[in-house]
């Protein structure tokens, strides 16, 4: 190797530090070199510090130069360092070796696919730490080797057809489970698994977050589909107003609707209005024999009292109406009974038309009317309250749909005394 001597270099007297100019120390020099200075001395490179500067010794004993010549000698102990290291090597590798065990003299797989008992695999063997290994075979039912593979649209035996599919295989003696994850756009984050005993089960689709509107926004369809729906598909769907008529709700909002598919062919659906006051609930239920049901309402806290509705006698509004206005106060029920009542001061009523012996009356007292109209003739209770305990009513007629029947107040003696009149009826509004 030869003698490094480019550029010149700058020593003081007595110093240790080599300054040099267009030299490269640090790439054509190491430490423990033979430096022949300028003086023809020979000393030791003790140290590197950049291209242009590097420390002797001992301490340069020439004159001072200011631009001296120099020579950089390699020593012999680059090759003693090198037998060294090489023998810490070679010392080292029988035990490295034998720490692989039968590794050592394992035979390689010859491709991607080769599944020979034994065989030391490869990075990317089988599509493991790799990309799935692309096989010819288009009928997964003969895909048993474990592995992880890609198989296009032609795929037989698959979830679905037309769809390609990336499938894991798992086996444990003759056991084998497949796993597949759709690719197709409209399958594509779907899973489906299946498993071989003795023969192939069928796909099994294993749900996302959303899926049937679980986990999710619920899933919207036509009245047509929330009809078709049976026992075996269980979701959370909805429906706007127009749909909800479909199927007839009434009265009919968008909303949401949960179907419940049951063991033994049958399923119910829950509907759940929205954006209405009253939260509106109905609910129905199918089965295979009998179709779906009518929807029935279902109340609560905010639908019990409202008012109260109903389509060929059956109830379709709240449970319990109750109204007041100027001829008193009624209660409506969902079964179609009404009760009315009400109190009214006829202020003072002259009691002095001898009727009989012993007996005067008042005019005529026309019946009061009801504060809502009964469907039919109710029953009614009509009292009367005087400042008189001699006072009392004699009540004429039967009550009407609309007024309780008319009646005199009559008493012993001739007087005009102040009258109250109350009654309760109970019929049916319809």
């Amino acid at each position: 190797m030869p003698w490094y001597r480019a550029g010149t270099v700058a020593i003081t007297a007595g110093q240790t530090t080599v300054t040099g100019t267009s030299t490269n120390f640090a790439l054509n020099a190491r430490v423990g070199d033979a430096f022949q200075g300028p003086d023809g001395r020979w000393y030791e490179v003790a140290n590197i510090a950049s291209a242009t500067v590097l420390s002797i010794l001992p301490a340069y004993q020439g004159a001072t130069v200011a631009t001296g010549s120099y020579g950089l000698a390699p020593m012999q102990g680059y090759v003693k360092d090198l037998a060294d290291r090489v023998r810490q090597m070679v010392d080292g590798w029988g035990t490295a070796l034998a720490s692989l065990g039968t590794a050592s003299t394992g035979t390689l797989t010859t491709s991607t696919t080769d599944s020979t008992v034994g065989r030391v695999m490869r990075v990317g063997d089988l599509g493991f730490t790799g990309t799935a290994v692309s096989l010819p075979i288009t009928d997964l039912n003969t895909v048993t080797s474990p592995g992880r593979y890609a198989f296009g649209n032609g795929v037989t035996n698959g979830p679905a057809t037309g769809v390609a599919y990336y499938v894991d295989v798992l086996r444990h003696g003759s056991l084998v489970t497949q796993i597949a994850y759709g690719m197709t756009a409209g399958f594509v984050g779907k899973m489906y698994t299946r498993l071989y005993s003795t023969s192939w089960s069928g796909w099994s689709e294993k749900p996302s977050a959303g899926d049937y509107g679980i986990g999710g926004t619920a899933v919207l369809l036509t009245g047509a589909q929330l009809n078709a729906l049976n026992h075996t598909v269980t979701g959370n769907y909805a429906v706007t107003g127009a749909e909800a008529a479909v199927v007839g709700i009434v009265p009919s909002y968008g909303g949401t609707v949960f179907h419940q598919g049951r063991p033994g062919e049958t399923a119910t659906q829950t509907y759940r209005s929205t954006g209405t006051a009253d939260n509106q609930a109905q609910e129905r239920s199918w089965s295979s024999g009998g179709g779906w049901t009518p929807w029935r309402r279902l109340y609560h806290q905010g639908n019990i009292v409202g008012t109260v509705s109903q389509t060929g006698g059956v109830p379709t509004g709240a449970i319990i109406e109750t109204g007041t206005n100027a001829n008193g106060t009624y209660t409506k029920f969902a079964d179609g009974s009404m009760i009315c009542r009400g109190i009214a001061d006829l202020g003072n009523v002259a009691v002095t038309t001898l009727a009989a012996t012993g007996l005067y009356t008042s005019a005529f007292q026309i019946g009061r009317t009801f504060p809502a109209q009964f469907s039919g003739q109710p029953q009614c209770l009509l009292d009367i309250a005087t400042g008189n305990a001699t006072c009392y009513s004699t009540k004429v007629g039967l009550p009407t749909a609309s007024a309780t029947q008319g009646f005199y107040v009559q008493s012993p003696q001739s007087q005009t005394v102040n009258v109250a009149v109350s009654y309760i009826a109970y019929g049916r509004w319809f």
